[in-house]
């Protein structure tokens, strides 16, 4: 990722048109699903959302422009783009960068990236078997195990880091 000094010039790229506000979100985002359908996987899926969104305000007007591709270079040309959706002169510079700690309350126990497909199958046969034992008038079971992975970092003209 970029250092501090390299996200404080695209934040004031940002507001370079008169914006009041600018923001950049990066994000890496793994996605998992694994469906039972009567004690069989019909379906297994993964995705990943990789990419950078900038967002800037003027007034009551906003700007958004979102890439996949997260290089410097691109960042800095996406902002551009977005920041020349207005017309003006700058008026406010970005707070310096300040990283914001926060409190995990609720901390995960178990990261879903390590535990297996025979892991999670297990899980689901387990839930079916279960939901079997209710009674005979239980006919079909579907069974679903969903997990995501996200990483973010925001900054913003506000100085939050």
């Amino acid at each position: 990722m970029f250092d501090k000094q390299k996200l404080q010039y695209l934040l004031n790229l940002g507001l370079e048109t008169g914006a009041d506000f600018s923001e950049l979100f990066f994000e890496n985002t793994n996605s998992n699903i694994m469906e039972m359908v009567g004690g069989k996987v019909s379906n297994i899926n993964s995705s990943n959302v990789h990419g950078v969104g900038v967002r800037i305000i003027k007034g009551v007007e906003e700007v958004y422009a979102y890439n996949n591709d997260t290089s410097y270079e691109v960042v800095e040309q996406l902002i551009k783009q977005a920041a020349g959706s207005f017309s003006g002169n700058r008026i406010f510079e970005a707070k310096e960068l300040k990283e914001v700690e926060y409190e995990n309350i609720t901390p995960v126990l178990v990261t879903p990236s390590d535990v297996s497909n025979d892991e999670k199958k297990k899980y689901l046969l387990e839930m079916t078997e279960g939901a079997k034992s209710v009674g005979e008038d239980i006919k079909q079971i579907i069974a679903i195990c969903l997990d995501k992975e996200q990483d973010i970092l925001v900054v913003n003209s506000n100085g939050i880091y």
